[in-house]
């Protein structure tokens, strides 16, 4: 009777021990999972920001928060409780009460990998970020804040992001040296009469410099190698020219010195390669554009590794990277922002000549702006720039191109939160 008695306090021992090892699994797949539901509506709405809200935004204005949902059905609903969000206390409860409209701006469900069933929900709610305030209505700086919530059973996950808009730093000009510019061929400005580079801004929101470079000695060779005669083809802020370039007082020509306004980032061989590979990781086409590229409500993001000829008729709108030497002839139009990166030093033309980072022929034209470096041995080398076949083409700066380039880049995490 004793040997039984120990055997059944033991076997009740194991059962209790199986029982409570069970219980502990399913907390924690239930926790994986509710993890992985609000994180799932955390990326969704990061998507839906990227296709949908970016469209909304001009370069003229800041965003409202209701209007980032505006217009969108099925997720991030818009709806009149804005003020409900807007707070710096957030109550789970409050959130996940369903009941009225007003209250949800995003509700759907995920089946989870257990035969199909949908064990569990997600709702992600949108308001302003703590910079701009929790309580404003109006988005200046690109930041909103995302709160998933991840609900299973009476279970909930709660998890905050900021995330802002990705795009490329801005530039400060209409054509960007971010290097030094030899003396010796090292910038060829175009000879037509009609070739121009202008920093006055199409959109009419804020004008920049004609030509951009980063040292006192790069301003004055590029000032220098510009003919006289030609002076007025290259205006913008810091000329008194009025629009088009050759009207009003010759000044010019509008080429300045603007490394103490260029991002940090852009100014560094290792700044460019983690903006160049985020831009890569996002990109729509990998190959040198020809033809129809993209389109003004649909900007792309084209990444080349390599050198690029574009020629023809070949037109296209959005951010075009070059991680090569760039060659642009013909016809060509570019509406947007365009960066090349080259790797090859100036002076190692295989003929002899000089290897240039970018050449202009025919009636090119960009519409928005150009940002140009050389990364060679680690560091930021010479940078070559040919515009003496640009004929009848040119630069125009044009902020509301430059910013809807970026329209298909994604809203990227910057601070998260677990409660």
């Amino acid at each position: 009777l004793m040997l039984l008695a120990f055997m059944t306090i033991v076997g009740a021992a194991l059962l209790s021990n199986t029982v409570v090892d069970t219980r502990i699994g399913m907390n924690y797949q239930i926790n994986v999972q509710r993890l992985y539901l609000a994180e799932a509506g955390i990326a969704a709405a990061q998507e839906t920001l990227r296709s949908a809200v970016e469209a909304k935004i001009t370069a003229s204005t800041s965003d409202s928060i209701d209007t980032l949902a505006e217009g969108i059905t099925e997720v991030l609903k818009d709806y009149d409780g804005v003020d409900t969000l807007m707070s710096d206390s957030l109550d789970v409860d409050t959130l996940l009460d369903t009941s009225s409209t007003d209250d949800v701006r995003f509700v759907d469900t995920v089946s989870l990998p257990s035969g199909g069933r949908t064990i569990g929900t997600y709702t992600v709610f949108l308001r302003n970020d703590s910079a701009d305030g929790a309580t404003s209505n109006i988005d200046t700086n690109e930041v909103v804040t995302l709160v998933s919530i991840g609900l299973i059973g009476d279970s909930e996950m709660l998890i905050e992001v900021d995330v802002k808009k990705g795009r490329f730093p801005s530039i400060p000009s209409a054509l960007t040296l971010g290097g030094s510019v030899p003396g010796a061929n090292g910038f060829q400005p175009g000879d037509s009469l009609l070739f121009e580079v202008n920093g006055y801004d199409a959109a009419g929101v804020s004008n920049v410099n004609a030509i951009g470079v980063t040292s006192g000695s790069a301003d004055t060779t590029v000032t220098n190698d510009i003919r006289p005669d030609r002076t007025d083809a290259y205006c913008g802020s810091g000329t008194t020219f009025s629009e088009p370039c050759d009207t009003g007082a010759t000044t010019g020509p509008d080429v300045d010195d603007i490394s103490s306004s260029l991002d940090s980032v852009l100014t560094t061989p290792d700044g460019l390669d983690t903006i160049v590979s985020s831009l890569e990781s996002n990109a729509t086409f990998t190959t040198c554009p020809s033809g129809t590229t993209g389109s003004a409500a649909s900007p792309v993001v084209v990444v080349v590794s390599g050198d690029c000829t574009m020629n023809g008729s070949d037109t296209g709108w959005g951010t075009f990277v070059v991680k090569g030497s760039l060659t642009m002839g013909g016809n060509v139009e570019w509406n947007g922002l365009v960066i090349v990166i080259d790797d090859t030093a100036c002076d190692t033309d295989p003929d002899g000549g000089t290897h240039y980072t970018t050449t202009f022929a025919g009636g090119t034209v960009i519409n928005g702006g150009i940002f140009m470096a050389n990364s060679v041995s680690g560091s930021l080398g010479d940078v070559c720039v040919d515009m003496q076949g640009g004929g009848n083409g040119g630069i125009a700066y044009d902020s509301e191109k430059v910013r809807n380039a970026a329209q298909g880049l994604p809203f990227t995490p910057i601070a998260i939160w677990h409660y």
